[in-house]
């Protein structure tokens, strides 16, 4: 059961950062820098994030409408890859990188 990730078929995102929405019920500034570049390149979400300015900081919109339906479905998929517990232990946050 833990090798096992859900994608429901209606996508739900919240509307704040991409980077939020990957770590699904964490804080900004508690969010592991190096392990969210890791899921982005995972879930190939670097492909578009790499391209807007504010990156993993840019708005997803209200339920995502800032993202087309492929970059909504990987957004959606990604907190399925990352185990909660992982996102405790950092090595660096997203506030200290900015």
């Amino acid at each position: 059961q833990s090798m096992i990730g859900y994608v429901p078929q209606e996508i739900f995102l919240t509307d704040s950062t991409i980077a939020e929405n990957i770590a699904f019920g964490q804080k900004e500034e508690t969010i592991d820098s190096d392990y969210l570049d890791y899921i982005c390149k995972l879930c190939l979400i670097d492909e578009f994030t790499n391209e807007l300015p504010n990156g993993v900081f840019s708005s997803v919109g209200e339920t995502g409408v800032c993202l087309s339906g492929g970059q909504r479905l990987r957004q959606a998929a990604s907190p399925s890859y990352s185990p909660r517990q992982h996102w405790g232990s950092r090595s660096s946050t997203l506030q200290e990188r900015q």
